[in-house]
């Protein structure tokens, strides 16, 4: 008899020994303002529920108690991301159309980590829940002093910048008991999100802030309960203070990013001739990242085209590739559109330039703003002052005359019969690129002379221009031809 109760005993203490560690465990670092995020190598599925009874088991979790409401907020990470998920039992009111209801999720990173206890603005804040009309991240906080207490529902809780959400992000919802660990009787919100590390950037340590926001909201009364981590955080969604998220095995390492830049975000072509082409725009896309940038595509819209680049295109860290944009109406009136740039940039996706244009009479394409290729090239920019120096010279003064209008539509078929495959080689041969900003640095100098007189007659005009002409010729001609008649003679004694 005796073996047998004892059998019983040690048959009970084993059903309780395994039913305990069948829960995950809480952080017991977690009240003194510190969640430990274990590493797992056993990343679960995004799917706003519990898939399986096992797949948070290796997760820290808090408690967030907040009169008589439980929240539950789980986390862990592996070398890409991080998991969330708030397993709200208590919120058990199904969201029904005409009904003003809140289940909405915080998770809030001071970046830096820099103990400031307002968001700033490299810090992140991620606000997903059934009731938004659109889940967004806000950054950039444009709040300058302390925000103790705030009202959820003003304009303070959403100041700040919306940005998409990055790569690779993931979040879900639903209302389901299935598998629960802590409520598996009665359906209630389970939400679920997997951030990239590359998007937080790499840290052991960061400041964190988390809040659960659930109930009705009625003409007459508002019944919202704001569960928060750390405990003490006001009533808002913009934190007043920050705990610490750690990584106890140091494990964060954030892999090679590469990051899409562009040379211009805006491109205005002026007035162009029906059927005609714009003069090209040069666009300078550049990885300022530490990864590989995969460049699928570069596409524009109708009566904008790209030329002068093959997609799809790879650049290494610190390289460059160019394209020109060209703007060609097919009919009368303002255009406007869009570049789209696709790429594996984490951030930023899809990159857009705006692009406008005025469709015009034939004939009236010189006087919209057009591009110079080889100095663009040359100079880096369209917006550099050499360039900006040619572009006002043309518009301004050139082109406010016949005779100069004249001139640039001859000298135009000329230029870019050639100006394409010197600017591709600039940008392909840096040797080169320095040898042509020599050469023509002499010529802008010259130009420049035109900025500083009054110009009111097709004779003047045509006087200066010939003027300009002539000191060029002496220059680039005469001046090399002295100097070699000279070393001959020097040789000949």
């Amino acid at each position: 008899m005796r073996s047998k109760a004892n059998y019983g005993i040690f048959a009970s203490f084993l059903s309780i020994f395994f039913i305990i560690i069948s829960i995950p465990s809480i952080s017991a670092l977690e009240e003194n303002g510190v969640i430990e995020m274990p590493f797992t190598n056993n990343p679960p599925s995004i799917d706003g529920k519990w898939t399986t009874e096992s797949e948070w088991n290796d997760a820290t979790i808090v408690n967030l108690n907040k009169e008589q409401h439980e929240v539950f907020l789980l986390v862990k990470h592996d070398r890409d991301f991080i998991y969330f998920m708030f397993d709200a039992i208590t919120d058990q009111i199904k969201y029904e159309k005409g009904v003003d209801s809140a289940h909405e999720t915080y998770l809030m990173f001071d970046t830096n980590n820099d103990g400031g206890n307002i968001m700033q603005t490299d810090d992140f804040r991620f606000l997903f829940g059934e009731d938004f009309s659109s889940d967004k991240i806000l950054e950039n906080y444009k709040i300058l002093n302390k925000l103790s207490v705030g009202d959820p529902g003003g304009d303070d809780e959403h100041s700040g910048r919306y940005i998409n959400t990055p790569r690779n992000f993931q979040y879900e919802f639903s209302f389901s008991s299935l598998n629960s660990q802590f409520e598996a009787g009665r359906d209630h919100y389970i939400h679920e999100y997997r951030i990239p590390i590359a998007f937080l950037h790499e840290s052991d340590v960061y400041g964190f802030a988390a809040g659960y926001r659930l109930g009705t909201i009625s003409p007459t009364a508002d019944n919202l309960i704001f569960i928060t981590w750390p405990p003490t955080l006001q009533k808002s969604s913009i934190p007043n203070q920050f705990g610490n998220l750690v990584s106890p095995e140091n494990k964060i390492t954030i892999p090679p990013i590469p990051i899409l830049s562009v040379s211009a975000k805006e491109l205005s072509f002026g007035n162009v001739g029906v059927s005609e082409k714009s003069f090209p725009k040069s666009v300078t896309i550049s990885n300022k990242g530490t990864g590989l940038l995969n460049v699928n595509t570069i596409r524009g819209s109708p009566e904008f085209t790209i030329s002068n680049i093959k997609t799809p295109l790879e650049l290494q860290p610190g390289q460059s590739a160019s394209f020109d944009a060209i703007f060609a109406p097919i009919y009368i009136g303002e255009k406007s559109g869009k570049i789209i740039i696709t790429s594996n940039d984490l951030t930023s996706p899809t990159l857009t330039i705006s692009v406008d244009g005025q469709g015009a009479e034939k004939g009236s394409t010189l006087t919209g703003g057009g591009g110079c290729l080889i100095a663009t090239a040359t100079f880096g920019s369209e917006l550099s002052p050499q360039v900006q120096q040619l572009r006002e010279l043309r518009d301004n003064t050139i082109l406010e005359t016949k005779s100069g209008t004249n001139f640039m539509s001859s000298f135009n078929e000329f230029y870019y019969s050639f100006s394409p495959v010197i600017a591709d080689l600039e940008r392909e041969n840096p040797a080169f690129k320095e040898l042509v900003k020599i050469t023509i640095t002499p010529m802008l100098s010259s130009l420049s002379i035109l900025n500083y007189v009054d110009i009111d007659s097709e004779t003047e005009m045509i006087g200066y221009g010939i003027g300009i002409i002539l000191l060029n010729v002496g220059m680039y001609f005469g001046l090399p031809t002295v100097a070699i008649i000279g070393l001959r003679k020097i040789k000949c004694d």
